[in-house]
């Protein structure tokens, strides 16, 4: 009888879900998340949650793995909770939170008002183009640190879980 475990899905989700409403509580409390300890909390989370994630497969399954099936469970896991999370930002930025671009607008502004070799005219249209573009550099960040934290998460994962082959 094959051994059950909880599959990679179910497991990417609930962390995924976890940080969409971490969040949205920090959104709608006010707290400013790049001024504050928060800013570490949802890389944290994804770290520990992968690494649960695979040495919790290896458990359930007696220690009957190697280091490769662990780690590629908590890859997987962090591919799930990648998706969703890239596609909560997308929404977030377009829609739910649209003074994200507002904000990248203002920031890009002020960076390019500081370089002395662009014409006031120019700043203006670049810090819009920015602002048009900020769902992009926000879902980018999303998949590129998502990426860097399920490989540490998954590669610790697999390395701390009991391994019986």
């Amino acid at each position: 009888m094959e051994p059950k475990f909880t599959s990679h899905i179910v497991k990417g989700l609930i962390i995924a879900a976890i940080l969409v409403v971490l969040d949205l509580v920090a959104r709608k409390s006010g707290v400013r998340v790049d001024e504050s300890f928060i800013k570490w909390l949802p890389g944290t989370i994804m770290i520990l949650g992968f690494t649960f994630s695979g040495w919790y497969y290896a458990k359930q399954l007696d220690g009957q793995v190697s280091f490769g099936t662990v780690f590629a469970h908590g890859f997987k896991t962090a591919a799930v909770t990648i998706c969703m999370l890239a596609l909560y930002t997308w929404i977030s930025v377009k829609f739910l939170y649209p003074e994200f671009a507002e904000e990248t607008f203002k920031n890009a502004a002020e960076q390019l008002a500081k370089e002395k070799n662009i014409m006031p005219g120019e700043v203006q249209a670049k810090a819009t183009e920015a602002a048009k573009k900020a769902w992009i550099l926000a879902v980018s960040g999303v998949l590129f640190l998502g990426l860097i934290f399920g490989l540490i998460g998954a590669s610790l994962g697999a390395a701390i879980a009991k391994k019986k082959l």
